[in-house]
C-alpha cells in the first residue's frame, strides 16, 4: 500500500499504524483512544511478535484518526481480498457483526467515517 503522506513530514510508518489499528480492533478496542492505550500497554509484544517497529513510539489517537480519515479504502480492500482469496465459506456457519467508531463521527453527520464489519467462521477459526 502506498503512503499518501509527504516523505519526511511524519514520525510513524504507515504499516505500523495500520498494524496497530488492526491489532487494537482485534483486541476489542472501540475507538482511537483505546487503540493508542492498547499500543502503549503492548508495545513489546507489537515489536516482537508481528514485527512492527514504532521507532517514534506509539502514535497518538489524533494521528490514528488523521491517517485513517485520509486513507483510501480501495487498496486496503484489494489487499484484504487477496488474503481471503483461497478461503471458501460455502456450507459454513457465519457470524457477522458491525460497528462504527465513535471518535470518527464528523460534526453534523449521523454516521462515523470508520465503519467495521466483523465476520467469524467457526470452522476456520
Amino acid at each position: 500500500m502506498r503512503d499518501f503522506r509527504v516523505e519526511g513530514r511524519y514520525l510513524h510508518r504507515l504499516g505500523d499504524i495500520l498494524g496497530l489499528v488492526l491489532c487494537g480492533t482485534l483486541a476489542n478496542c472501540d475507538d482511537f483512544t483505546e487503540i493508542a492505550d492498547y499500543g502503549s500497554d503492548n508495545l513489546g509484544f507489537l515489536q516482537t511478535e508481528p514485527g512492527f517497529s514504532f521507532p517514534s513510539g506509539i502514535p497518538s489517537e489524533d494521528t490514528l484518526d488523521r491517517v485513517l480519515r485520509y486513507l483510501s479504502s480501495e487498496p486496503l480492500e484489494e489487499s484484504f481480498k487477496d488474503c481471503l482469496q483461497d478461503i471458501t465459506l460455502q456450507g459454513k456457519h457465519l457470524r457477522i457483526d458491525g460497528k462504527e467508531l465513535r471518535a470518527t463521527v464528523p460534526s453534523g453527520r449521523k454516521h462515523a467515517l470508520v465503519q467495521m464489519g466483523n465476520l467469524w467462521v467457526d470452522e476456520v477459526g
